[in-house]
């Protein structure tokens, strides 16, 4: 029985591997990366600048770090769903062009998958909220590094709450949406209710495709921390060539994020893939529960 399941699973992992290296979904892939990489470092960097200044500064720099985060993950989420849609509904031939079908699919679907995000994002936000008083708290003299320890290990659990909400927005949501197409109410009460009420199931779906992903980019970013370290080692060597000023560390820092954003393209695409057919799965096991719940 175990070596009828390792063989299931390994056939799973083949098909999603077929699927995530087809050219179309690493195309979406890819662009979905680089766009999301260069919203978060721009505005990012501005969030960060202004949480080194100022009281007011830093609540504006949580403000705008908060959108940031928003707005990369709202362009994952709709990659996501670009990736979901070509494995659930691909073109009825090779030499079909996907692009109009799949932006008139976005553009259908806009209103779900944005609201369906926000509503996930909205709950991991205002659990970062959350979580400011006790670590406000634990500014107080003498007793506030008490109350922090204790209060460390609830902090923990309701921090991953808050990533698991932020997880199923960027990632589950499109999936759903791919799958069946809804209305912002019924994306999120579907996508709670297959997530949120068999959490295992959603942890699995999650940890599998992280572990799978992390697997596949592993090499790719070896490769690539190699390959900067010689970069860097022969440009020091050759022409004394070394970063340190903060224009010019800035600079490095963008171009950097974008080429990791690059590499992360076939594991994001695989998460991606992986993630949808599981969703399926699970979605297809709810129906037959409710039907057999139906039946007398």
């Amino acid at each position: 029985m175990d070596r009828e399941k390792l063989d299931k699973e390994l056939d799973f992992l083949s098909d999603a591997c077929a699927k995530a290296t087809e050219r179309y979904v690493l195309a979406y892939q890819l662009i979905a990366n680089v766009l999301a990489v260069i919203v978060l470092t721009v505005v990012g960097t501005i969030a960060l600048t202004l949480l080194g200044k100022g009281a007011f500064a830093k609540i504006l720099g949580f403000i705008i770090g908060a959108i940031a985060l928003g707005s990369a993950g709202i362009i994952l989420a709709s990659g996501a769903a670009a990736v979901h849609r070509r494995i659930f509904s691909p073109p009825a031939s090779s030499y079909e062009s996907p692009w109009q079908p799949l932006l008139q699919f976005l553009q259908r679907n806009c209103s779900a998958l944005s609201g369906g995000y926000g509503i996930f994002f909205a709950a991991f936000v205002a659990i970062m909220c959350i979580l400011l008083v006790p670590a406000a708290v634990a500014r107080v003299p003498a007793v506030g590094p008490v109350l922090f320890a204790v209060l460390l290990i609830p902090m923990v659990l309701v921090a991953a709450v808050g990533v698991l909400s932020l997880l199923v927005g960027t990632f589950v949501v499109p999936a759903d949406v791919a799958l069946r197409e809804q209305d912002v109410k019924g994306t999120a009460t579907t996508v709670f209710g297959n997530t949120f009420r068999k959490l295992l199931n959603c942890l699995r779906c999650l940890g599998s495709a992280y572990v799978a992903a992390f697997l596949v980019g592993l090499p790719i970013f070896a490769l690539l921390g190699v390959s900067l370290f010689c970069v860097k080692g022969i440009a020091f060597a050759v022409v004394g060539v070394v970063i340190t000023e903060s224009g010019a560390l800035v600079v490095a820092s963008f171009f950097m994020a974008i080429l990791i954003g690059v590499a992360a393209t076939l594991p994001m695409a695989f998460f991606n893939v992986i993630v949808g057919l599981r969703y399926r799965e699970i979605v297809a096991s709810q129906e037959e529960e409710t039907a057999s719940d139906v039946e007398p």
